[in-house]
């Protein structure tokens, strides 16, 4: 064969990406012999990396069709196989993607234990990630070795343990120090972004990834969690709505009742004759008082009642009633008022407290008489309380 004909014959030879391939983080080469003058194409997403015991010797970044001779690609004379006389380039070749790729992942991240309702709570994360090679060479013989890598979860498995792992000791850490409450996670969204982030990429850097982002992630608990997380939440915020409304007990109760009798409707039993005694039967036992404590001792006769009694009916009473839960009067202890400044004191005080006067109610001032008295010698009106008349000197009695 003529210098012309090999020449034409080796100048047929291309070297790219096939399509069935087209789309993986790193594609291998098959042959460690690349003829000289074959054309190696690179597409504008990837870029082709020629190594030699290990290390990189060349990359070729730009898109486009290269004449693998060592007037075009310099690097290529270290790839000289002298054994096929020259013709022939001793090398592994890498296609590694540019792009970034996005990557779904999630799972179960740990028990937890609600700081505020005390509920235990298992978290799952579900969401989307993009990853990168961000040093090939790592990637290449620290992890993926000198194998084609057809299937690119290969790569993403472990970008996601990491992230995993990262997520688990920044959500964990930061509700069991109960900075973090679990029922408002998302509220945290952008600090756990940016510590997992952080975190995942410190561990990753060993491996030649690099997670770029975290645009969309999910923290939910598992149904019998949030089933129970929900109850508790709600009751809370109904008892506590009763509580700022000035309500007392009774209405805190009756609240209750009505949460109660809300989960039932929910769950079907709303036209149940049974839910309907039960829910009655229960609203009767929480509209009363709280039993008394068991005494340390068990005392001869009668308990006493617990709580404060009704300063009007003498009813027992939660510490803290406004309002008596048996005839609604308020459960202020009466107050004695001033006679002569008004102001508020206690029923038992002699004197008052602001003005120092007595609080004995002064003695009753009789009646002026309709008309006064006459003298009965002159028939002369006689000054109230007079004893002789002033008209006659007579003694008016």
């Amino acid at each position: 064969m003529s210098k012309g004909s090999t020449m034409a014959f080796l100048a047929r030879e291309n070297i790219a990406m096939p399509e069935a391939v087209k789309g993986q983080m790193i594609y291998k080469w098959p042959d460690l012999q690349i003829r000289k003058f074959s054309n190696c194409i690179v597409e504008g997403d990837y870029s082709a990396l020629f190594t030699l015991q290990g290390e990189i010797k060349g990359i070729i970044e730009q898109p486009g069709r290269y004449p693998l001779e060592a007037t075009e690609l310099p690097f290529l004379g270290l790839f000289i196989d002298a054994a096929t006389g020259g013709n022939r380039f001793r090398s592994e070749l890498y296609y590694i993607s540019k792009r970034e790729l996005l990557n779904k992942f999630g799972g179960p991240i740990d028990n937890v234990r609600d700081p505020i309702s005390g509920i235990p709570c298992r978290l799952f994360v579900y969401g989307e990630n993009l990853v990168k090679i961000a040093d090939a060479q790592k990637l290449i013989y620290k992890y993926s070795g000198t194998q084609n890598v057809p299937d690119n979860s290969t790569i993403t498995d472990l970008s996601n343990d990491f992230l995993l792992t990262a997520l688990k000791l920044a959500v964990v850490q930061k509700i069991a120090r109960k900075e973090w409450e679990v029922y408002s996670l998302s509220a945290y969204t952008k600090d756990i972004q940016a510590v997992t982030i952080e975190d995942a990429n410190g561990q990753l850097a060993d491996y030649g990834l690099q997670i770029t982002r975290v645009p969309t992630f999910t923290i939910n608990l598992d149904d019998d969690s949030q089933a129970k997380l929900d109850k508790w939440y709600e009751r809370q915020s109904m008892v506590t709505l009763a509580a700022q409304s000035g309500a007392n007990y009774e209405r805190a109760a009756a609240a209750e009742v009505q949460f109660g009798a809300g989960q039932g409707f929910a769950q079907g039993g709303g036209n149940s004759a049974a839910f309907l005694g039960a829910g009655l039967g229960m609203g009767q036992q929480i509209l009363q008082p709280p039993p008394p404590p068991p005494p340390a001792t068990a005392p001869a006769g009668p308990a006493a009642l617990p709580g404060t009694p009704c300063p009007t009916c003498g009813t027992a009473n939660p510490a803290g009633a406004k309002f008596c839960a048996s005839c609604g009067s308020s459960m202020a202890p009466p107050q004695a008022h001033c006679p002569s400044c008004g102001a508020e004191n206690a029923p038992e005080a002699k004197f008052c407290s602001a003005c120092g006067a007595s609080m004995a109610a002064p003695a009753p001032v009789p009646a002026a008489a309709a008309a006064p008295a006459a003298c009965a010698g002159c028939g002369a009106a006689l000054a109230p309380g007079a004893k002789f008349c002033a008209g006659c000197g007579r003694a008016t009695t």
